[in-house]
């Protein structure tokens, strides 16, 4: 049986949203885990885990949807200009220090990505999406 999880953001950057999920997904699975292991010593025990992966599913799904809910949208104009969705290495936004979330503006640039500091444009781009929110 393949049972899958998908989920969509628009207040949220994909990483911080996949990091918020990753979280319950793993708990949701630990439950469910637990409850059929049960079940392998205990027959109706079978009966509460087929609910409860439903049950816990939609909960996630909901949780989801709650912590989205009264958010600005992300990928909206916001009157500063565009926002940046992403930036590959070795591209001339990079070598200008451009990073994913900001908006060119020169408090959200990242010094370093001239000198192949990579790792440092990554932890700025995480600032950023923090200050607006994700």
């Amino acid at each position: 049986m393949l049972i899958g999880f998908t989920d969509r953001t628009s207040t949220r950057w994909p990483e911080a949203k996949a990091k918020e999920m990753g979280g319950g997904l793993l708990l949701y699975g630990l439950a469910i885990a637990a409850l059929a292991a049960g079940a392998a010593f205990w027959g109706p025990l079978t009966i509460v885990a087929g609910a409860a992966a439903f049950i816990l599913h939609e909960a996630l799904l909901f949780w989801g949807r709650l912590r989205e809910r009264g958010r600005h949208p992300v990928y909206v104009q916001d009157g500063r200009g565009v926002v940046i969705l992403a930036v590959l290495p070795g591209t001339p936004a990079f070598e200008m220090g451009l990073i994913a979330g900001g908006n060119g503006e020169q408090g959200e640039r990242c010094p370093g990505a001239q000198q192949g500091g990579a790792s440092r444009c990554a932890s700025a781009a995480a600032g950023v999406h923090e200050a607006r929110g994700a």
